[in-house]
């Protein structure tokens, strides 16, 4: 159980006398600029860099980087399939890992807009996570 002097799993101090919600961050925040998600930037944990010391650097992804990220999970069907047709089926649950991997890596970056995708090119995934309205019936 939290208390106002115990630190929470992510290791902050917050405490929110006034609903007596331990570990809940208000939403006036420590006093510091704003991130890019527009909240403010809370102070990094004892001796790790501040976002600013690593370099803006890492907020940019090249087109050579999203281009790898799209095509991996097919490169790994190739490779599943490829083991499977030379008869390596000791190799398949390792290239399946892979593919796995892949494409929970891509999905999170396209649903976080992360991956640098222009608003055209998220539409079709954008479409698999939103629910669809049934189609209507004229004359009901």
């Amino acid at each position: 159980m939290n208390t106002p002097d115990s630190p929470d799993v992510n290791g902050s101090n917050d405490f929110n006398g006034a609903n007596g919600s331990a570990g809940v961050a208000s939403s006036a925040g420590p006093a510091g600029s704003a991130g890019s998600s527009g909240r403010p930037e809370k102070p990094p944990a004892p001796g790790l860099p501040t976002l600013a010391e690593l370099g803006d650097d890492l907020l940019v992804t090249t087109r050579r980087q999203r281009i790898v990220a799209l095509v991996r999970p097919g490169v790994g069907v190739l490779l599943f399939a490829g083991a499977v047709w030379f008869g390596w089926w000791w190799l398949t649950p390792l290239i399946v890992f892979g593919i796995f991997v892949a494409v929970v890596t891509v999905t999170h970056d396209v649903v976080h807009r992360t991956i640098g995708l222009s608003r055209p090119a998220r539409r079709p995934a954008s479409a698999v996570r939103r629910p669809v309205d049934p189609p209507t019936v004229p004359g009901d």
